[in-house]
């Protein structure tokens, strides 16, 4: 992500726009995406997101930052 290589979890989900499971190898391109990492900083689980969905997730991380939060 960001031109950096990442660790997928063992069971790792990846969603797409239409709320369907997509494996790694059928990816190819740029998403704009949400994920959760684990407790070791591999990632769980990742949504491929719509411009709609990326602004409200953008706002929220924005407004985190700005509160101090870190949700």
């Amino acid at each position: 992500m960001n031109g950096q290589p990442v660790v997928l979890g063992a069971g790792a989900r990846i969603y797409d726009e239409q709320n369907l499971i997509r494996t790694p190898a059928s990816l190819s391109g740029d998403y704009r995406v949400a994920f959760v990492r684990g407790n070791l900083g591999e990632i769980l689980q990742i949504w491929m997101l719509s411009d709609a969905e990326y602004r409200v997730v953008a706002e929220r991380a924005a407004a985190a930052r700005r509160s101090g939060g870190s949700r």
